[in-house]
Formats: C-alpha cells, sequence, structure tokens
C-alpha cells in the first residue's frame, strides 16, 4: 500500500482505496502518516510545506479578533434564547391577557439582556464575567 497526501484537498489518500489521487499528491512513508496522525490527535494540525510534503504544526493562538467574535457570538446566542419569552409577553399584552412572566420578572429580563447588550462595552470585557441571567430563568 502507498500513502500520498494532496496538498490541494489536504487529504490523504491510500493507494488500496482511492483509484483516484489528485495529480498533486506526494508520497509519504506509513511511518510519516502515522506521525502526521498521532500529531493531529495531540491538537496540531496537518499543513502542507511550499514543497508539497505534510507537516505538523501548532494551532495558533487566537487573535483579540478572534476572541471578541467568539464573545460576541455567545452573547448574542444568550440574547437569542431569551427572544421567545419578550415576545410571547409582548404578545400577551397586546392580546390584553394575563402574561406568564410578572412585571418583576419581565423587568429583571430587560434588564438582563440590556446588560449582555452593555457587555463588550465594560472595561476590561471579555475578560470579565458575561452577566448571568435572573434565577427564574
Amino acid at each position: 500500500t502507498m500513502i500520498f497526501y494532496s496538498r490541494s484537498t489536504g487529504g490523504f489518500y491510500d493507494s488500496n482505496f482511492h483509484p483516484t489521487i489528485p495529480s498533486d499528491a506526494v508520497k509519504i512513508t506509513d511511518a510519516k502518516y502515522q506521525t502526521l496522525l498521532k500529531g493531529q490527535e495531540t491538537g496540531q494540525i496537518i499543513q502542507a510545506k511550499k514543497d508539497g510534503y505534510p507537516a505538523l504544526k501548532d494551532i495558533p493562538a487566537p487573535t483579540q479578533n478572534d476572541i471578541f467574535y467568539h464573545f460576541r457570538a455567545a452573547r448574542d446566542a444568550l440574547l437569542t434564547e431569551s427572544d421567545w419569552l419578550v415576545q410571547r409577553h409582548n404578545e400577551q399584552l397586546a392580546l390584553n391577557i394575563s402574561t406568564r412572566l410578572t412585571d418583576n420578572q419581565y423587568s429583571e429580563l430587560l434588564t438582563y439582556r440590556q446588560s449582555l447588550r452593555d457587555w463588550p462595552n465594560v472595561k476590561g470585557w471579555p475578560e470579565i464575567t458575561i452577566p448571568a441571567p435572573p434565577n427564574w430563568m
């Protein structure tokens, strides 16, 4: 059996299982293949060198933008999770029927949601703790 690595696909090909192998694929030894897989299992990434042969690289540390994006996405998900509570409450008010939330709970909900919106502007963000929801949520 022969193992190949293709830079264009970032994939490995075993000649016993793949009848078509990309034209840019380079042959690697089974030992190299096993080393690459073990490195990947321990958190490294496999990336082609300039000559097309695969090599292990450490995953780069996240950039400040990566960190900000991650925390904003988490914040946005929390806002989305509570959208239905606001919508239901407003619809119940519009229909002039009793609401499931008390006035105090609704106020706590709105305060929580506003604190989530304000969180990225708080000094020290994102190292500070994300606002906690009301206890009843």
